[in-house]
């Protein structure tokens, strides 16, 4: 895991060389119409990031009802994606994070939240592409082995995915440890 970031970095120039990629060539990536779904009972919206790299957030109607819900969004087939849906009486959001999944949960939540500050917080113009690189499955599965995984300490985390030393022991260890 701790040669995952010189890798990726490699492929990442040597695809955009190979493939003449420049930054205004996203807006040509294909997007297909995903099926997310969560938890009907007071979820309020739910926001993900677009091709473009810009927050989208739709209302929810507000809603008791007891089951699952649905939303059609239209997601980039090849670029990671934060999906997150924010509930009434809640402090976190359920989430997911697409490509891999379209399930909204707690750990995907967390995971999905993750994913966000990484892009938020790490430069470049093919972050995206590196995120991509990093196993969110595996990450959303370690997060869903706990009871919250909201108790992590997120910058620890951030960190490691950035340096390419992420290893999910530290999803073991909660925050001051």
């Amino acid at each position: 895991m701790k040669h995952l970031t010189p890798l990726c970095l490699l492929l990442l120039i040597l695809t955009a060389c190979s493939t003449g990629y420049t930054p205004h060539r996203l807006n040509r990536i294909r997007q297909i119409p995903v099926t997310i779904t969560f938890p009907a009972a007071k979820a309020q919206s739910i926001s993900w990031i677009d091709t473009d790299g810009i927050l989208q957030h739709t209302d929810l109607s507000p809603s008791d009802a007891r089951g699952t819900a649905s939303v059609t969004l239209s997601l980039p087939t090849t670029l990671v994606t934060p999906v997150l849906v924010t509930y009434g009486g809640s402090d976190h959001p359920l989430g997911c994070v697409y490509p891999g999944d379209a399930v909204c949960t707690v750990a995907g939540g967390w995971a999905a939240h993750i994913l966000r500050q990484f892009l938020k917080k790490t430069p470049g113009t093919n972050i995206r592409q590196y995120a991509g690189c990093f196993n969110w499955k595996k990450l959303t599965a370690a997060a869903a082995k706990l009871d919250d995984p909201w108790s992590l300490d997120e910058e620890t985390i951030l960190t490691a995915i950035n340096d390419g030393t992420f290893d999910t022991s530290l999803v073991n260890r909660p925050k001051n440890r």
